[in-house]
């Protein structure tokens, strides 16, 4: 049974955290699903970006990402697992596919919902790209906290020391 483009791209928005709007493919005519050019015709229809293909091994930041082989159809890639096998998602169960000469891969720019486009303020950009990437941040912060600390103990020892043997020297 193959997966059809409508259902790979709620799982791949889904899977991105984006949510769509109510009825978002309710303007689309058939297109065919078997066919690679199938999503270029379901993406045109909807009005959005085109798709990019992908012909090389992809980056872990770039999954989820839409995937086609000519014998299975289509899904969403999830990950790489070891360097020629792919993670996908496809009727709501995970699988494993070979990423051979004949699997291509599609990164297909979804739009967001209408409410988050808009900031007030400019300040309002720094914090939702921030928000975005908590991690390296909180990383920085404990970094820096212990670096002070260190030397803040350092200083401290160095301080006792210098009262201690200076004044016997003189």
């Amino acid at each position: 049974m193959e997966s059809n483009i409508k259902n790979c791209l709620a799982d791949l928005a889904r899977l991105r955290r984006i949510e769509l709007t109510p009825g978002w493919s309710e303007s689309v005519d058939e297109v065919d699903d078997a066919s690679a050019d199938g999503l270029a015709q379901f993406v045109a229809q909807l009005g959005w970006q085109t798709q990019v293909v992908l012909r090389f091994e992809p980056k872990a930041q770039e999954f989820p990402m839409m995937v086609h082989h000519p014998d299975m159809g289509w899904a969403v890639a999830e990950r790489m697992e070891g360097s020629s096998k792919l993670a996908i998602l496809r009727n709501g169960e995970r699988e494993l596919w070979t990423l051979d000469k004949e699997t291509a891969l599609y990164d297909v720019a979804l739009p967001e919902a209408p409410g988050e486009r808009y900031f007030a303020k400019a300040i309002d950009v720094f914090k939702a790209a921030i928000g975005k990437r908590k991690g390296p941040i909180i990383l920085a912060v404990i970094a820096t906290f212990t670096v002070n600390m260190i030397a803040l103990g350092t200083s401290l020892y160095a301080m006792q020391v210098y009262d201690r043997v200076i004044p016997r020297g003189a």
